[in-house]
């Protein structure tokens, strides 16, 4: 199931690839989202618990070598599974939710609050009425090569 996780992911980011970068070097990523209608987005079936939650993605940026993505999701009214397949930062921007992890705690996440979620997490979400957040997702199977090509670029920054 965290391969379904990483396979939107990994989608996600081949959507996005074309048009993030021109090759001359880094460039700032603009999205506007205040007044803009958020694409659909599926919560596996086998996955929903209660009720009928709707979900929607709008993907604003991601890193050049992909490893990174920053996306808007908001969800209607439900309980579901989540399973994280990469790590994944948010910020709750419009309404609550409860989430409960695997060893049975739950915690409410509401306006203003910031969630850290490890890839491989599992837990279960119960969207109250409704939910929008802003989500940081880090994808951590990035190729040895890649993740040594980003630490070396980051050293010889550094001397500059």
């Amino acid at each position: 199931m965290v391969k379904l996780g990483r396979a939107l992911f990994m989608s996600a980011a081949l959507l996005l690839a074309g048009g993030c970068s021109s090759g001359t070097g880094p460039e700032m990523q603009l999205s506007h989202v205040l007044h803009e209608e958020l694409p659909d987005s599926d919560i596996p079936a086998a996955w929903v618990l209660e009720g009928t939650p709707k979900a929607k993605t709008k993907w604003l940026a991601r890193s050049e070598d992909g490893a990174v993505m920053t996306a808007l999701w908001e969800c209607s009214k439900g309980k579901f599974e989540w399973h994280f397949g990469s790590d994944e930062l948010v910020h709750i921007l419009v309404g609550s939710v409860t989430v409960r992890s695997e060893d049975g705690k739950e915690q409410t996440l509401k306006v203003g609050d910031v969630a850290y979620f490890p890839a491989g997490m599992r837990t279960v979400w119960t969207v109250h009425d409704y939910v929008r957040k802003l989500a940081v997702l880090r994808d951590n199977s990035a190729p040895f090569a890649l993740r040594a090509k980003r630490k070396l670029n980051e050293l010889f920054a550094m001397g500059d």
